[in-house]
C-alpha cells in the first residue's frame, strides 16, 4: 500500500462517480439486454473503486495515529478496561450461542490488542482481517456448501454489532482515546467490506465466465476461445500470509508481521511527487479496468450467439 496524494484520490472518486453515466450514454440505441448487463458491471466496478479509494483515504489518515506511541499506549489501556461480558448480545440468543459469541468477541479483542502492543502497521491489520475473512467466511462456505453470500451477511452482522458494542463500552468508560478508536474502527470496517465485496465479485465473475464457455463455439481446430482469467481481487494485503501454521491459528502469522514502514522518511524524501505514481500504486484499479473490459466483451459475444 503506497501513499497516494489526495488530489489523485479525488480524481479517482470523481471518475467512479461518473463512470456509470458515461457507460450508459455510450450504449444508446444498443439492445436492451446488452445495455443492462454492461451497466450492471459498470456499477459494480464503480462501487469497488469508491470502496478502495475510501479505504486508502482512511489508511493514510490512520497511519499517524498508529505511529504515535502515546496514543497507542492509551488505546491499549482503554481496551484493558473493556468488560467482555458487556459487549455480547445477551438475551437475544441462547446460552450456547452466547458462549460462542463471547469467545469470538474475546478472540477479536485479544488479537486487536496484541497488534496494538506490537506497534503494528496498517498492513498488519489488513492481513489480520484477511485471515479472519478466510477463516470465518470463505473456508466454512466451501466446507459445508452454504452460500458465501449468506455466511458473509451473518459475519458482517456480528462484526458490526461487535464494533458498535466496543464503542458503546468506550463511551461509558469516558475513554481518552475514543477518537482514535473511532478512526481505526472505520478503517477496519471499510476493509472488511472491501474484502467481502471483492470475493462476491470474483465469484460472480467466475460464474459468468463458466456459463459463457459452455456456449462458445469452437474454432477451426476444435478449440474454444479461452475466456478464463485469474480471479480479480480488491485485497490490499497479501492473502498468502493467511495460510494455517502447524499447531496454531492462521492469524498467528499476521500478528507477527508488525514491522513499521519508513513512513515519515517517505514524506520527507519526496512524498507525493507525481513522478513516483505508477501502476503499482493502485493495483486493484488496473485489475478492475481489465476485468470490466473482458466482461463487457463477454456480454457482447453472448448477444451474438443467439
Amino acid at each position: 500500500m503506497q501513499e497516494m496524494p489526495e488530489t489523485l484520490l479525488c480524481d479517482i472518486r470523481n471518475f467512479a462517480k461518473h463512470w456509470e453515466n458515461w457507460i450508459s450514454s455510450s450504449l444508446e440505441n444498443l439492445p436492451g439486454g446488452l445495455i443492462d448487463n454492461k451497466v450492471s458491471f459498470a456499477r459494480q466496478f464503480s462501487q469497488a473503486l469508491k470502496r478502495q479509494t475510501s479505504f486508502l483515504h482512511l489508511a493514510q489518515t490512520a497511519r499517524p495515529v498508529l505511529y504515535d506511541a502515546q496514543l497507542v499506549n492509551q488505546m491499549i489501556a482503554d481496551v484493558d478496561c473493556i468488560e467482555i461480558n458487556n459487549i455480547g448480545s445477551g438475551a437475544l440468543i441462547n446460552n450456547q450461542e452466547g458462549e460462542q459469541e463471547m469467545e469470538l468477541n474475546a478472540e477479536f479483542l485479544g488479537e486487536f490488542k496484541e497488534l496494538l502492543r506490537k506497534e503494528s502497521t496498517v498492513e498488519a491489520f489488513t492481513e489480520w482481517l484477511d485471515a479472519i475473512v478466510e477463516q470465518k467466511i470463505i473456508k466454512p462456505s466451501k466446507q459445508n456448501g452454504r452460500s458465501f453470500k449468506k455466511r458473509a451477511q451473518d459475519f458482517l452482522l456480528k462484526w458490526s454489532f461487535f464494533g458498535a458494542r466496543v464503542m458503546h463500552n468506550l463511551t461509558l468508560n469516558n475513554a481518552q482515546s475514543f477518537g482514535s478508536f473511532h478512526l481505526i474502527r472505520m478503517l477496519l470496517d471499510e476493509y472488511v467490506l472491501l474484502a467481502v465485496e471483492s470475493q462476491l465479485h470474483s465469484e460472480k465473475e467466475q460464474e459468468v465466465q463458466n456459463n459463457i464457455e459452455k456456449h462458445m463455439k469452437t474454432d477451426e481446430t476444435g478449440i474454444r476461445s479461452n475466456l478464463s482469467s485469474a480471479p480479480s481481487t480488491c485485497f490490499v494485503a497479501n492473502r498468502q500470509s493467511a495460510t494455517t501454521m502447524p499447531g496454531g491459528s492462521s492469524r498467528n502469522k499476521s500478528l507477527q508481521m508488525v514491522k513499521r514502514e519508513d513512513y515519515f522518511d517517505s514524506q520527507i524524501n519526496g512524498g507525493f511527487s507525481g513522478s513516483s505514481i505508477d501502476r503499482d500504486v493502485f493495483p486493484g484499479m488496473i485489475n478492475h479496468i481489465g476485468h470490466l473490459s473482458a466482461m463487457t466483451h463477454v456480454m457482447y459475444t453472448t448477444q451474438h450467439l443467439y
